[in-house]
């Protein structure tokens, strides 16, 4: 049974209408009003209208009888089942198929997009209102920047200055006080202190005494006992100086005892520097350094080149290598020993520093190697000899280290 808008459209029209998907023009006959077929643009289902206000255009007679199948505006030669590749038609229709084409524009159907309209160029108080609104916002940008690096350095600064102020603040509300000693430390402090005072002050007694001695008798009780070549001090041991003309340098206490070491200076041309050791038997002068002094025996020792041998007070350190390499070159037969630089101890001897030899593996080496890697001067008192090689000369070795609460080795 037909509809009535199929009985108001004639058998053979023409029906024309654009696919929802693309919007291209498609036309079928009447006999497909209804059927659905995929676009052969877009491939969107499509249904062919049936609504009576379609445009239908009368076609003549037998205009479908040369070919089963639908044809489409523009398409000059019609189109096989096969060639259109769709599916059949259903609804009753088996023998034909849809093929729905592209119609050929036309002038009256396809009309020609309008023509763009030229819009016209900015003039010259747009453009300069553009260039003014672009400085400004580099402007605000700018303020922008600087307020944002203001405000970084203030915090800084504030942040800065509540440091100090805790910092400051801090010791106030909370003292720390000194490390807790205990009582047996504390009480052992004081003790040396005590100690130490008394010592300086007996030293300076014992050599009040020595500066007011006329012989070698009345100045024998303030010498140190077992001290060797003290014969040769001259009385008065200081002759113009008063009582008082001496100034303390420095005490220490003697390493492994509770005694202590005391230095003074006499005033004198040149100076000489007295060591005052607190003994046993009372404090007593270092004899043995006074007439090393008075004598200027190291360098008379230095140089006779060649004979005796003695005990002296000299400062001590490991050799030079510049000094050392050179004596080698000179002295091949002293490639064997250690070289040791001597100095004079005391600013009164008169002697300038020479290079002595240390006989490897015997005592004074060991001695010596106690503290090898110590560059600094050290203090000691040992026994200097004269050697004599056969082709090579003369040679000084220190023989040993004598025993002395002055030494530090």
């Amino acid at each position: 049974m037909m509809s009535e808008c199929e009985t108001h459209l004639p058998p053979e029209g023409l029906l024309r209408f654009r696919c929802p998907g693309c919007d291209y023009g498609l036309e079928a006959p009447f006999a497909f009003a209804g059927v659905e077929a995929p676009c052969p643009v877009c491939g969107s289902a499509v249904q062919a209208p049936m609504r009576p206000e379609t445009a239908v255009v009368t076609l003549p007679h037998g205009f479908w009888d040369e070919s089963p199948v639908v044809r489409a505006v523009g398409v000059a030669e019609p189109a096989t089942g096969e060639s259109a590749g769709l599916p059949p038609i259903e609804r009753g229709v088996t023998e034909l198929e849809m093929n729905w084409e592209v119609p050929a524009p036309s002038m009256e159907e396809t009309p020609s997009p309008p023509a763009r309209k030229q819009m016209p160029g900015p003039t010259r108080e747009e453009e300069e209102a553009t260039a003014e609104l672009g400085h400004r916002r580099r402007q605000h940008r700018l303020r922008f920047f600087d307020a944002a690096l203001i405000t970084l350095f203030l915090g800084t600064l504030i942040m800065g200055g509540a440091a100090v102020a805790f910092t400051q603040a801090k010791p106030e509300s909370v003292p720390l006080g000194s490390p807790e000693l205990s009582g047996p430390v504390v009480e052992r402090m004081q003790q040396l202190d005590r100690q130490r005072d008394q010592a300086v002050q007996s030293a300076r007694q014992t050599l009040q005494g020595l500066l007011a001695a006329v012989d070698a008798k009345s100045a024998g009780p303030l010498l140190l006992p077992g001290s060797t070549g003290t014969d040769g001090l001259v009385f008065p041991c200081f002759p113009g100086a008063g009582p008082d003309d001496f100034e303390f340098i420095q005490v220490r206490r003697i390493p492994g005892t509770e005694r202590f070491l005391s230095l003074f200076e006499i005033v004198a041309d040149p100076p000489l520097v007295i060591p005052v050791e607190e003994t046993a038997a009372g404090t007593k002068v270092h004899g043995l350094a006074l007439a090393q002094q008075q004598g200027g025996r190291l360098g008379k020792f230095l140089a006779t080149q060649g004979q005796g041998e003695a005990v002296f007070y000299v400062l001590l350190r490991p050799g030079p290598a510049p000094m050392a390499a050179e004596l080698v070159r000179s002295r091949p037969d002293l490639q064997s020993f250690q070289l040791v630089a001597a100095e004079p101890a005391f600013p009164a001897d008169g002697a300038s520093g020479c290079l002595v030899c240390l006989t490897p593996g015997s005592e004074a080496a060991a001695i010596f190697a106690k503290r090898s890697h110590d560059s600094g001067l050290r203090p000691a008192v040992v026994k200097l000899a004269w050697r004599q090689h056969r082709e090579s000369g003369n040679y000084i070795e220190l023989v040993s280290f004598q025993p002395n609460s002055w030494s530090r080795h």
